[in-house]
């Protein structure tokens, strides 16, 4: 590995998508879909802080340490009608 480089956890989601499209009925159709993003619900780490030194040489307490994390589990539903 290069001198200062650091390595972070790794970013894992798992994304899922339903469709049905229901059958033409005079000359319209309709469609519904779900979606489901991070179906495990996995804790994603990110914005790490990468500064070490303030201006003034005064050293940050939280370097290299997480400030956020990413979306918990989230669903979607939405329906197409064409006509």
């Amino acid at each position: 590995m290069n001198e200062g480089f650091q390595r972070g956890p790794t970013f894992k989601t798992v994304d899922l998508r339903l469709r049905k499209d229901f059958p033409q009925f005079a000359g319209t159709r309709l469609g519904v879909t779900a979606d489901l993003f991070n179906v495990f619900n996995t804790i994603n780490l990110g914005c790490f802080d990468d500064t070490a030194v303030f201006n003034n040489g005064t050293p940050i307490t939280n370097f290299g340490q997480s400030t956020c994390v990413s979306d918990p589990r989230r669903f979607q539903l939405g329906m197409q009608y064409d006509f």
